[in-house]
């Protein structure tokens, strides 16, 4: 239990760092505790968030699919992997999963 909340606290903490515009230290924290959240959609989806924030969109790619495998319903989650796959320029795919996420969350 006593690990679980500290995992926690450093999750909190990178989100932190996300919302101050620190990629770099966001990523320190979460890195190392990230294979603890294989089946964490929203931690997925922060470290995807991260990822996107420095440019490396084939591993933001990576953990928003992640996000979404195990979250099949949260709109953003496909919003999000939209956007890289359109900047990565596979169109054709970006625009499915665009598709997707306007069903899901028409407010995206």
């Amino acid at each position: 239990m006593k690990g679980a909340l500290e995992a926690d606290a450093f999750v909190n903490a990178a989100r932190e760092l996300m919302n101050q515009n620190d990629a770099v230290g966001a990523e320190r924290i979460l890195a190392p505790i990230i294979h603890q959240f294989k089946a964490d959609a929203p931690v997925q989806h922060l470290m995807g968030q991260i990822k996107k924030a420095q440019g490396q969109l084939a591993e933001a790619e990576r953990y928003f699919r992640a996000a979404i495998a195990h979250d099949l319903k949260a709109g953003q989650y496909y919003n999000e992997l939209g956007l890289v796959l359109q900047a990565r320029g596979a169109y054709g795919e970006a625009i499915k999963i665009f598709r997707a996420a306007a069903a899901l969350a028409p407010d995206f």
